[in-house]
């Protein structure tokens, strides 16, 4: 199921798919890497963009998060969002895996 980037994507999560978004939430909060694969963070995804935000600043674990995206303004997205995080840009599938994502 896709849910487009809407302001209340809050109450489609609880009628719909409370235990992916619960999921999806631990595995990000506990992960050792985290990675964003072409997720553009959309202004309008509020109810996303703060369950990564509680998400991340949570996690003990990930020294870094990465984002392959060809855009490279996409970095000052997640940064604003991330302040405390340090992150890693890949332009493209390639950059990623030549880095060994280590």
């Amino acid at each position: 199921m896709i849910v487009p980037p809407v302001y209340n994507k809050g109450t489609l999560i609880e009628a719909f798919m409370p235990q992916v978004w619960t999921e999806a939430r631990e595995a990000l909060s506990s992960s050792d890497r985290v990675l964003f694969f072409g997720y553009s963070l959309p202004m309008g995804d509020i109810e996303a963009e703060k369950s990564i935000q509680r998400a991340i600043a949570a996690n003990e674990n990930a020294p870094w998060v990465g984002l392959v995206d060809p855009n490279p303004l996409l970095t000052s997205r997640y940064g604003q969002l991330l302040p405390e995080t340090p992150l890693r840009w890949y332009p493209n599938a390639s950059s990623f895996l030549e880095s060994g994502f280590v």
